[in-house]
């Protein structure tokens, strides 16, 4: 006979402090269900994200179109990816995380696909704003939530694993990009890695659990509070900060690519260049894990800050 799910977990109110311990860590099951959205991080930022930055230049000379036209395609799903945020974030709240993030690796990886068909710069153009709405609803702000729910005690450790698969996306599928590139064209190099994308998302998001339990919305929302973070000067210093930061990051992958390959470099040898620059990522975000694990964050606005270092740590690598 089934068991009644119904049930209050007896565990909650459990006077065992090694059961309390378990239970805010996160259970086994819990773990397993972080691996499987680490490796559907790892590929969906290796193939909706880094995969621009081979392609672009085998794309320019093909084409012939102007490079500020090919960047300013990645520029505007950096913007829609931005502005979809916010609305996204809600939805999450509302209807929980499962099938939006279904829905953004399929359209995701379908927008993969129609840029390997472009021929007009109107279409190119469409197609990277939508791969960018795309991008927000299965990249790193689901992941987030979830890791935040499933680990309400152990979460730096959880974001430490979490971003580690993220972080071998660069040096990983850099190289692969450039290989299927040069085998074939980049035409066929974003057909092969969009189906294949789409099918290995996809499997890894049907494992992860479909429930949701709506829950009521925290103190923090509150209005007021919300209009005292925004009156603050460290709310805005951090913001310059991280300006800052994601200026650096977005464009050591998109700009020193095609910048070698002008000083007469190979794609080889940029892809390969490029994709090592997180092999350092790793080890910071390993120590900035252990750092982490023996810092206590005391204000909202610090664990912003924890959590957004750790988003940009990825966007370095």
């Amino acid at each position: 006979m089934s068991k009644d799910t119904s049930a209050p977990c007896p565990i909650e109110n459990s006077p065992d402090p090694q059961v309390v311990l378990l239970t805010a860590s996160g259970p086994p099951n819990h773990w397993r269900r972080l691996t499987c959205l680490s490796f559907q991080q790892f590929v969906s930022w290796a193939l909706l994200y880094y995969t621009f930055s081979v392609i672009q230049v085998p794309m320019r000379d093909e084409l012939a179109w102007d490079s500020s036209l090919i960047s300013s395609g990645f520029s505007l799903t950096l913007l829609f990816y931005a502005l979809s945020g916010p609305f996204l974030g809600r939805l999450f709240d509302q209807c929980g995380t499962w099938l939006l993030m279904l829905t953004g690796a399929v359209g995701g990886f379908s927008m993969l696909f129609i840029w390997s068909l472009v021929e007009h710069p109107i279409m190119y153009l469409v197609c990277m704003s939508l791969m960018g709405i795309f991008m927000a609803a299965c990249l790193y702000e689901p992941a987030f939530y979830l890791v935040a729910k499933w680990f309400p005690a152990r979460r730096t450790a959880a974001l430490t694993f979490l971003t580690f698969f993220g972080a071998l996306s660069s040096p990983v599928f850099l190289p692969i990009t450039e290989r299927l590139v040069e085998a074939y064209d980049w035409r066929i190099a974003l057909q092969i890695l969009s189906v294949s994308g789409f099918f290995l998302v996809v499997a890894l998001l049907i494992s992860l659990p479909r429930t949701h339990t709506r829950h009521p919305a925290p103190e923090d929302n509150d209005p007021l509070h919300f209009r005292q973070v925004l009156r603050s000067r460290l709310f805005w210093r951090l913001q310059v900060g991280f300006v800052l930061i994601s200026i650096t990051a977005i464009g050591i992958p998109v700009s020193l690519i095609p910048y070698l390959v002008e000083r007469g470099e190979t794609l080889r040898f940029t892809a390969q260049c490029t994709g090592s620059i997180a092999l350092f990522g790793i080890i910071s975000r390993l120590a900035f894990g252990r750092v982490g694990a023996k810092a206590h964050c005391s204000s909202p606005l610090s664990d912003l800050l924890t959590q957004n270092l750790r988003s940009q740590t990825q966007t370095h690598t």
